[in-house]
C-alpha cells in the first residue's frame, strides 16, 4: 500500500515537473517533500529552465514540506484547504515559505 501511495505522488510530481513554465522563476532552488507516513522522499529542482523530479542534488533543500501521502493527495485534488490542513498540524512546513506560496505560478495548472 505504501509503494502505491508513493508511486502515486511520484506520477502526479512527475506530470507538475511536465507542466512547469520556463522563464517565470528566476534561481535554482530545491523543494522538498516528505511523507511520513511512507517515508518516501520527492525532491523538485526548480531552475529558470527546468523543473525536474528527483534530478541528481545534493544541495539543501530550500523549502521543505512535511505531511501524509493521503493529506497531501487531498490537497492536490482540492478536498483539502492548505490553511485547514496547516491548522490541524496535518502539514508542516519548513525553509522558504515564499517559494512553497509561489509554486503554482510556475506551472500550467488545468482550468
Amino acid at each position: 500500500m505504501a509503494e502505491k501511495a508513493c508511486d502515486r505522488i511520484e506520477e502526479f510530481l512527475r506530470d507538475m515537473a511536465a507542466r512547469y513554465i520556463p522563464g517565470r522563476r528566476q534561481g535554482d532552488d530545491i523543494f522538498e517533500l516528505y511523507t511520513s507516513d511512507n517515508g518516501c522522499t520527492y525532491r523538485l529542482r526548480i531552475s529558470a529552465g527546468a523543473c525536474e523530479l528527483n534530478a541528481p542534488d545534493d544541495r539543501p533543500w530550500a523549502a521543505r514540506v512535511e505531511t501524509t501521502s493521503d493529506a497531501f493527495m487531498q490537497i492536490m485534488e482540492g478536498k483539502l484547504n492548505v490553511v485547514s490542513a496547516l491548522m490541524r498540524r496535518l502539514v508542516k512546513v519548513k525553509g522558504n515559505i515564499a517559494l512553497i506560496k509561489d509554486l503554482p505560478r510556475y506551472f500550467e495548472l488545468e482550468s
